[in-house]
């Protein structure tokens, strides 16, 4: 019992406490580029959603499979993606580009999207594929692969 009445005891000490809201920050592909991006989740504390523009910029670079280090993928500022596997085979160059979870949906109306996530399409010879981001910061970049909601992640190659 004083266990409890401790307990509601802070609660109220807790919710009487003056709230003051945190003044909101701008987001510039400088500030994205030196934060971890939580990319298509609701989160509170992130102020404002990350233009397409600071993503092009923040996953420009080589990222290697962390499943498969023979596996890598190089994604260019300029749209375009390059897959990498060390075992002779010829790498292959697609376009791609960074769009919202509206515009994937018009699209590929017969995927399922969330409005306010980002997306990755690239347009394979055979087909466009869709990835969904999940998280991305200077050394590590999460995504999942919308047609079957596979994860795919990466560190950046050194």
């Amino acid at each position: 019992m004083r266990i409890c009445l401790a307990a509601v005891s802070a609660l109220a000490l807790v919710a009487c406490g003056e709230k003051t809201p945190a003044p909101a920050a701008e987001v510039t592909p400088a500030a994205a580029s030196a934060a971890t991006i939580a990319i298509g989740e609701p989160n509170p504390s992130t102020p404002a959603i990350v233009p397409p523009a600071a993503v092009t910029a923040l996953i420009a670079g080589k990222w290697v499979s962390i499943d498969d280090a023979k596996s890598s993928i190089t994604l260019t500022a300029d749209g375009r993606w390059t897959d990498s596997y060390l075992d002779g085979t010829k790498d292959e160059t697609y376009p791609w580009r960074v769009i919202n979870g509206v515009e994937a949906k018009a699209a590929s109306p017969t995927n399922e999207f969330t409005p306010e996530a980002t997306y990755l399409e690239v347009k394979r010879t055979e087909a466009t594929y869709y990835y969904e981001l999940g998280g991305i910061d200077a050394e590590n970049l999460d995504m999942f692969y919308v047609g079957r909601g596979s994860r795919l992640a990466y560190t950046r190659a050194k």
